[in-house]
């Protein structure tokens, strides 16, 4: 045995026939003499104390920054960590179950009335059809590549496969291919649809067969569809689901399914109060929520869409739906579509004892965009922003029904206006502010003749309007401030007075409202440096004046006093334009 503490590898004789000291010299010169001494120390690490850490359970240790609060902030729980895991997962469950909750609804929606059911149109078919054709060529040519392959691999193998017993050969299998993610998707869907349509697996490998079940499956749709519109029953189901839609886009899913059933435009026609009153809420509803500016403009593209269905069938469309349809159409200044809803409304049979306040809404409508003309500009999701002469035009062409063609269309504000009685003042006295502020002079001048003869009929079939008598007090004055309307965008330079000369006076009212609308189509930027308008008021004297104008049955007598009623204002104004300028 060696002593304590010896550096010996060997703790005891060896039983060898070499001498003692010859194994002792090997081990110490082979094992000991490559080591360092450093090898053998213990590795012990170096900690190196920051100034500016933080211990909370050694704060009077030496080099320890004390705990502030207002650097560090308060501590918090030591659950506060597994509470903050679990609000997300509760807040995950919870947005899960709302978003199933909602695809629930609509799947019972849906197929509340067995509306739903099966539905394949004659393009399915054509695709399915064209699918077939491509996969039973490409099958075509892979098994003619594999024929001539197989057949070139078995001449040249032919003598090293020989002896092999037939019954123990292996048959080589086509490694499956590996669809893309795209055409994977494609696909199931494709497969989903095709099992919701009702058509088994088997057949939808077959592209004869697959065609001969949707064809089966598209009749019995039909069938199914006809006995279910023919039923009295629908027409209340079908009303609670269209009211209960909380969605724009599943209010149209609706909608366009039931104008491609057979004998689905019947029912939307008997429906279309319901449509018309549900599609406006949603669109204001989605809009105050979204804060999106072009849900009015879908609303409108979705109710044109019914309209146009209904009105190609000779279908009745209900009050309920073109006059939200034309509330929209004059919001977006689409004033086309606009005198499309009001040709269903006249056609319906409505006049303006039937809109009430629905009428004086458009004409407030009206009023707005007229007063926003300058200040808009753009492109909206119906198209470019007209000019402002343009959309001066067209508002002027929606009111009268004068075209810049030359026509004149029977559908418009004025023709609405036909069945006017004295408590039906309050759309009159709109009217007349808009042609005012349009500068439609001898428009406003016919206007004032035809409402004469309406409230104040005599024997001799000619008015007596020197003096209105048996008018609304409303009325006068608001023709009086037309005409300062007038007044005001002829010294702005909008109007210029040439624009009201006798010789382009008719006396009827078609040719009289086309020179309008010429006249008012032509005003652009002021024409003589763009001064602003100034507000005259009017004494008691030109009021009267004003009136004895417009009273007088002669239009080439009554343009020639209010022309110089208007160069008499216009001076005044411009002399004060004059005198400020100078002071």
């Amino acid at each position: 045995m060696h002593r304590l503490g010896s550096t010996w590898p060997v703790h005891r004789r060896p039983i060898h026939p070499q001498p003692y000291h010859q194994i002792v010299r090997f081990v110490k010169r082979q094992a000991w003499g490559v080591l360092k001494p450093e090898s053998i120390k213990p590795d012990t690490p170096t900690f190196h104390v920051n100034n500016l850490l933080l211990d909370l359970d050694s704060e009077a240790a030496q080099n320890v920054r004390q705990f502030h609060p207002d650097i560090d902030g308060e501590p918090e729980h030591r659950l506060a960590k597994r509470r903050r895991q679990r609000l997300v997962r509760s807040d995950r469950i919870e947005k899960f179950q709302m978003a199933s909750q909602i695809e629930k609804l609509n799947f019972d929606n849906m197929v509340a009335d067995r509306l739903y059911a099966w539905h394949i149109n004659d393009l399915d078919i054509a695709h399915q059809a064209l699918r077939g054709f491509k996969k039973k060529n490409h099958s075509t040519a892979q098994q003619a590549t594999a024929t001539a392959t197989a057949t070139a691999t078995a001449t040249a193998t032919a003598t090293a496969t020989a002896n092999m017993d037939m019954n123990t050969r292996e048959t080589a299998i086509e490694p499956p291919r590996i669809m893309a993610r795209g055409e994977k998707t494609r696909a199931s869907f494709q497969d989903l649809g095709l099992q919701w349509n009702g058509i088994p697996e088997h057949a939808a490998r077959d592209p004869t067969r697959l065609i001969t079940y949707m064809l089966h499956k598209q009749k019995e749709a039909q069938d199914r569809a006809s006995t279910i519109l023919s039923d009295h029953l629908l027409d209340h189901s079908l009303s609670a689901l269209i009211r209960r839609q909380t969605s724009f886009i599943k209010l149209q899913r609706i909608v366009r399914f039931l104008l491609e059933a057979p004998n689905g435009a019947q029912l939307v026609s008997k429906l279309s109060g319901e449509i018309g009153e549900t599609s406006l809420e949603l669109a204001h509803r989605e809009q105050s929520v979204s804060l999106q500016s072009d849900l009015a403009s879908e609303a409108l593209v979705f109710c044109n869409d019914v309209v146009l269905n209904l009105l190609e069938q000779g279908l009745p469309v209900e009050k309920r739906l073109w006059v939200p349809g034309l509330h929209l159409a004059v919001a977006n200044s689409a004033f086309s579509a606009a005198r499309m809803y009001l040709a269903a409304g006249l056609r319906s049979g409505s006049s303006i004892r039937d809109m009430d306040d629905s009428l004086l809404g458009v004409l407030d409508s009206l009023i707005d965009s007229l007063k926003a003309i300058d200040t808009s500009h753009g492109h909206t999701p119906l198209g470019p922003v007209l000019s402002p002469p343009q959309r001066r035009a067209a508002i002027f062409s929606f009111l009268t029904g004068s075209q810049i063609n030359g026509r004149h269309s029977p559908f418009s504000i004025h023709s609405m206006m036909q069945s006017l009685e004295s408590s039906d003042y309050k759309a009159f006295s709109r009217y007349v502010e808009l042609l005012g502020e349009l500068g439609a002079l001898r428009t406003l001048w016919h206007i004032y003749q035809q409402l004469a003869r309406t409230l104040q009929p005599e024997s001799s079939g000619r008015p007596s309007l020197n003096e209105h008598v048996g008018m609304p007090p409303s009325i006068p004055d608001r023709v009086v401030n037309a005409f300062l309307r007038i007044a005001r965008n002829v010294t702005a330079g909008h109007i210029s007075p040439r624009n009201y000369r006798q010789e382009n006076l008719s006396g009827k009212f078609e040719e009289d409202c086309q020179k309008d609308l010429e006249t008012i189509s032509r005003a652009a930027v002021p024409w003589y440096g763009g001064r602003q308008p100034v507000e005259v008021t009017p004494d008691p004297l030109f009021v009267q004046k004003v009136y004895k104008a417009f009273g007088n049955p002669q239009i080439t007598e009554s343009m020639r006093m209010l022309r110089r009623l208007l160069g008499e204002t216009t001076g005044t104004a411009l002399e004060h334009v004059v005198q400020n300028t100078r002071s």
